[in-house]
């Protein structure tokens, strides 16, 4: 993901904003890249598939948000308010969070600029350090909790569980799916863990806007968009988030990202009931191939996020799942994805583990053997 997520990131991004403003919004930007234009065009047309199955899901949630509370504006306010807070104080509450799960040796935290996240996870190839990149200027204050269980909670303990498992830098050979909608799905929904609203509306609205570009240009977009969205340069950046990998923006088209937010969390939650968390943590994995590790997958370098390493915070998570669902009037799947034999374990990763049993010394003084000598954890 990091080096697909570089490739596509326009260069002139500042440019391209001052010159769209100059033209009252009516000319669509051309994008720059690092990358070669024919190597870009390619990446851009492997990731624009673009999946309607649950824009009536979507559209639910829009029609929903706009008769509670009018506009997106209003609903924003309400539930997250207007505190800002600068970059720096979201760089210290990383921190933070990298120091409680005990990974601040392996992780670099840096403020930067131009990016169209407020922050994300890398790490380039060869590199001994991850990179939590976080956006310079000012960040909603209600949200950084938020961003920290989704970027650093959820990415980046992904991304290391990965490199410990048999399939890491050999997914072909495992056959193993593409699993960035699960990865962001699950990170939506450790996101919510902290939000007081339930209701998954900028995420239905970045599917919902990921189906319109793929069938308008940029501007219209922006148009459209502006229905939902009053600040200009917040609409700017979910166009760009859509339309990046393209150089002419004013044509058709959609990279699909943006829908894996709201596509991976309602499919996660349609399965609740069959989804092992703990098994979903060992690396970078999608809902559906869950089965396929079940025996693959090393348990013993599976690092937990701290909101999840208990039976008792499974359950509390489970509960936090279900409001999600009720909120967002999800159904539950009837198709499984995980064979029944597998959900009966999915608490493994959370039940205890047995105590070491040692040969009474007598027994020792003896010269007799207990069996209990090699007992140890299941």
């Amino acid at each position: 993901r990091p080096s697909l997520l570089l490739r596509l990131k326009p260069t002139n991004l500042e440019e391209a904003w001052d010159a769209f403003v100059a033209s009252d919004y009516s000319v669509a930007p051309r994008f720059t890249y690092a990358f070669p234009e024919e190597e870009v065009e390619k990446l851009f047309q492997e990731n624009s598939q673009v999946c309607f199955e649950f824009l009536p899901d979507a559209e639910r949630i829009l029609r929903k948000m706009q008769e509670g509370h009018g506009s997106g504006k209003a609903f924003i306010e309400k539930y997250f308010g207007d505190e800002k807070s600068p970059a720096e104080d979201l760089r210290d509450l990383v921190a933070a969070y990298v120091k409680e799960h005990g990974v601040e040796d392996k992780v670099d935290i840096r403020i930067v600029g131009s990016v169209l996240s407020a922050a994300n996870v890398t790490k380039n190839p060869g590199a001994e350090k991850y990179v939590v990149n976080i956006a310079s200027g000012m960040v909603a204050t209600s949200q950084m909790q938020a961003i920290c269980d989704h970027e650093v909670g959820t990415h980046l303990l992904r991304m290391m569980n990965d490199e410990c498992q048999v399939w890491h830098g050999k997914r072909d050979r495992y056959r193993l799916q593409n699993p960035w909608t699960t990865e962001e799905g699950f990170a939506t929904l450790n996101t919510y863990r902290s939000l007081p609203c339930k209701l998954m509306y900028p995420q239905a609205l970045r599917y919902y806007a990921v189906c319109h570009g793929a069938k308008v240009g940029f501007v219209e977009l922006f148009r459209e968009l502006r229905h939902h969205l009053d600040d200009a340069k917040r609409c700017w950046q979910m166009c760009c988030r859509i339309k990046r990998g393209m150089v002419d923006t004013s044509q058709p088209g959609a990279f699909y990202m943006d829908q894996a937010y709201f596509k991976g969390a309602v499919e996660i939650l349609r399965h609740i009931e069959e989804v092992d968390f703990g098994r979903l943590y060992g690396g970078q994995l999608a809902l559906q191939d869950l089965d396929k590790v079940h025996f693959l997958l090393r348990k013993d370098c599976v690092r937990l996020p701290c909101f999840l390493n208990s039976a008792d915070k499974l359950q509390a998570y489970l509960a936090h799942c279900r409001r999600l669902i009720r909120e967002n009037e999800i159904q539950a799947s009837t198709e499984r994805v995980c064979k029944q034999v597998f959900v009966r374990t999915c608490g493994d990763f959370f039940r205890p583990k047995a105590r070491e049993l040692r040969a009474p010394s007598a027994a020792i003084a003896l010269g007799g053997r207990c069996g209990g000598d090699e007992g140890g954890a299941a």
